[in-house]
Formats: C-alpha cells, sequence, structure tokens
C-alpha cells in the first residue's frame, strides 16, 4: 500500500512541475507559454508533430528565449505542422520512444481528426479526453486558460481569438526611459508604430521596414508619464499597449 501511493505521489507532483503549455499553432511554428511564477527553462524539451519528434534546442527561436520567465512564451520555427489534421505533443527532457511514459508529457493537443499520434498517453496523463478533438484547421490558439487541457480550451481560427500585444511583439524596457525596443514575431504584417497620449493626441508615427524583426526607437522628447502604443497593419488592424516613461 505504502508504494501504491507512494508512486501516485510521484507521478502527481511530475505533472505539477510542468508550468509550459502549448500556446499557438501555426503551419510553421508553435509558441509555448510560461504560466508559472517564476522561471521555466524549455531547453532539451521534445516536441512530436504526429509521430516526427524535434528537439527545443535544435528549433530555431523566432521570438522569446528557452528560459521563459514568468507569463512570457516563446515561439519556435523550423518544424512544419499538417494544417489539416494532427497532434503536438511537448516532452519533458529524458522522454524515451516509441513509447514514451505519461509522467513526462507536459502538452497535447490534437486537431483536424480524433485518434492522432500519441492520444492514449495524453489520455493517460490526463491531459486529454477520449473522443475529442479541435475541430479545425490550424492555425489554432489556447484560449488562455492554462489551469486546464483539453479541446475545449482550443479556439478554431486565431481571428477569433482575443491576442494579447504581446502574442505578436516584445517591447522593452517596460517602464521606457530614453528609447523602447521592438522584437516583432517573423512573418508580421505591421506597416507602423504611433504613440499617442492620453488626450488622443498623436506624438509620433514610424514606419516599420518590411521584414524588420527587431526595431529601436529613441524617445527622449517624450516627457514622463503614460502613452498609448499603437501597431498598425496594411489592412487596418490595430493593437494597443499602454506604456510607462519613467
Amino acid at each position: 500500500m505504502k508504494k501504491i501511493i507512494l508512486l501516485t505521489i510521484s507521478f502527481l507532483f511530475s505533472q505539477l512541475a510542468f508550468c509550459v503549455a502549448i500556446k499557438v499553432l501555426e503551419s510553421n511554428k508553435a509558441s509555448l507559454h510560461n504560466f508559472s511564477g517564476g522561471n521555466y527553462n524549455v531547453s532539451n524539451h521534445i516536441i512530436t508533430v504526429n509521430s516526427n519528434q524535434f528537439n527545443t534546442n535544435t528549433l530555431t527561436v523566432l521570438s522569446g528565449s528557452l528560459m521563459t520567465t514568468a507569463g512570457t512564451y516563446v515561439v519556435l520555427g523550423g518544424i512544419s505542422l499538417p494544417s489539416a489534421m494532427g497532434s503536438m505533443a511537448l516532452w519533458a527532457p529524458g522522454t524515451t520512444f516509441p513509447n514514451p511514459s505519461p509522467a513526462k508529457l507536459v502538452d497535447f493537443v490534437q486537431w483536424g481528426a480524433d485518434n492522432q499520434a500519441y492520444l492514449s498517453v495524453a489520455i493517460a496523463a490526463g491531459l486529454w479526453s477520449a473522443g475529442t478533438f479541435v475541430n479545425a484547421s490550424l492555425p489554432i490558439a489556447r484560449s488562455g486558460n492554462y489551469g486546464s487541457s483539453g479541446a475545449s480550451e482550443w479556439w478554431s481560427s486565431l481571428s477569433t481569438v482575443n491576442y494579447s500585444f504581446e502574442d505578436f511583439v516584445q517591447i522593452g524596457p517596460i517602464p521606457f526611459d530614453h528609447q523602447l525596443n521592438f522584437e516583432f514575431v517573423q512573418g508580421h504584417a505591421f506597416t507602423s508604430i504611433a504613440i499617442y497620449n492620453l488626450l488622443g493626441k498623436l506624438l509620433i508615427e514610424l514606419q516599420i521596414p518590411q521584414d524588420a524583426t527587431m526595431l529601436t526607437y529613441q524617445t527622449e522628447r517624450l516627457t514622463n508619464g503614460i502613452y498609448l502604443l499603437q501597431l498598425k497593419t496594411a489592412n487596418g488592424s490595430v493593437l494597443t499597449k499602454r506604456l510607462n516613461k519613467k
């Protein structure tokens, strides 16, 4: 009896120790979100796309870092995901294949159809329910509720997701002083940056060079206070973020 209880506790602890989850899936990249209150290192984790295996260290970091901090995410490229149907799983370091342990499974999602690769492991790990899948093709995104797993936690289209500013660009420092640094997700469609005061007056408007992924803008002429920063695309879409200059 003591041995059984010990094994059960060990299994539960291994599941609770994982503080990262799959956030967004597109045909050529995936985002992993750190939902913990501290750092989480996703180095040497294994990603499976269907039955194909990828070590996170060998993938291209498009945005963020493998050493994720609380509430941040990393965007990984260098993988190809089937748009119509498939599965993706994230595994802890040291996972062995072809029969991985459920205790090593960090997160799982299947889309387009049921019975995708490693479904049975996800069910055994308590991360997925039998007979369910995200009824959509890629791209898909998680709702933001990282306290639970399953098909109901995923949105069927990026156009319906309430994305945060940080899903597309990382800005620093915050609060800012004499400059603002921008790191865009690769393949973004932003064309300009605008900064307004709280009365809605346009103070700065800057064009974003095509295919730029990192930019720095000098902000010495702005006085200390609160500003609204907007990113705009050619089709009129706008993302807004409130920033503080110290």
